[in-house]
């Protein structure tokens, strides 16, 4: 099992790394020291994942955020397949019907 396989989302890193930055710096401004330690912890861990993109502890439980997109770059020597084409609706493709105008 992989630990550090890419499995956090865009969103979920996003506020990975903003609740991450806040907690690292209500650790470093309002806090006393036993509670400040833990809040700066928190806050690398929540930062560092957000950053990197994998969470240890979803790959523990089989979680992943990702739309499917999240792990694209092959092993070595392995093809990446390419992601789907996006499907052109057979009504785009028909030509407009001429209608003939009625002269009065």
């Amino acid at each position: 099992m992989n630990l550090l396989k890419k499995n956090v989302g865009k969103l979920d890193r996003i506020m990975r790394v903003v609740f991450g930055t806040g907690f690292i710096l209500a650790g470093l401004v309002y806090f006393f020291p036993p509670l400040s330690y833990l809040f700066l912890l928190l806050g690398a861990i929540w930062l560092l994942t957000g950053i990197l993109g994998a969470c240890p502890a979803y790959s523990l439980i089989g979680i992943n955020t990702c739309s499917g997109v999240c792990n694209l770059q092959g092993k070595e020597g392995e093809k990446v397949k390419e992601s789907p084409k996006p499907r052109v609706s057979p009504l785009k493709k028909r030509k407009p019907i001429k209608r003939k105008s009625k002269k009065k």
